[in-house]
């Protein structure tokens, strides 16, 4: 198991437009790429945010992907 020196934890919620830029702002400082965990949790988006999330986590290593499933709630 590897370890990083920082991680940082990403609240997601309909961000389809900003997570990519969000992720790469992240990476891009100074302390480096490789000592970086970014942990994005999706908090029942309904665009494309976990479509997003998930090509992020596959092509990083030290990026980790957790949903929250989406909840109906129906009127008695």
């Amino acid at each position: 198991m590897k370890k990083y020196k920082v991680s940082v934890v990403i609240p997601i919620y309909n961000m389809e437009k900003y997570i990519e830029e969000t992720v790469n702002s992240i990476f891009n400082q100074t302390l480096g790429k490789d000592n970086i965990q970014i942990i994005l949790v999706n908090d029942g988006s309904t665009d494309k945010s976990e479509l997003i999330c998930k090509k992020i986590e596959v092509e990083n290593e030290n990026v980790l992907y957790l949903s929250k499933k989406k909840r109906i709630f129906r009127k008695s």
